[in-house]
């Protein structure tokens, strides 16, 4: 949870900052809501699709459609942050004190498998108290919207 959760924060905060400091270039600005946008729904339907092999006992690193969309919503976080950290961002004194952040798909996507595989263990052990916190911890690491970003 804590991977998913770091995501989630991590698009979050550079939505804000896209918010705060992307307005001064329109062109920017409206192709860094779109990579939000996309990236957004591509992790959402990631989170679905854990919830779904939870519920079903299917294994996450067996599917591959999990894997089709977790390679698709690392690409689209990357492409996201990746373009507020170069396109908004770009001549930050401070950038050297922000957290690493993982800036290739090829560097997100085996920690996102080790987590969703930690998660599937996590499920598996629990009682069915447990289980249905497991489920509504993930459905609380959906992003938010971009416009409610900052509210």
């Amino acid at each position: 949870m804590r991977i998913l959760a770091r995501e989630q924060s991590l698009a979050e905060s550079h939505a804000g900052i896209l918010k705060e400091f992307g307005r001064q270039n329109m062109e920017n600005y409206a192709r860094g809501i779109m990579l939000y946008a996309e990236a957004k729904a591509d992790f959402d339907g990631l989170i679905e699709q854990m919830r779904t092999q939870l519920m079903t006992g299917q294994p996450i690193e067996e599917s591959e459609s999990f894997k089709k969309i977790m390679a698709a919503a690392a690409e689209n976080r990357i492409a996201f942050t990746n373009f507020v950290s170069k396109q908004i961002t770009p001549d930050e004194p401070d950038k050297k004190n922000l957290p690493v952040v993982f800036t290739t798909a090829a560097q997100l996507i085996p920690v996102l498998i080790d987590a969703g595989k930690a998660i599937y263990d996590e499920y598996r052990k629990a009682q069915e108290q447990g289980k249905k916190d497991i489920l509504a911890q993930l459905n609380a690491l959906k992003w938010k919207s971009f416009d409610k970003i900052g509210s």
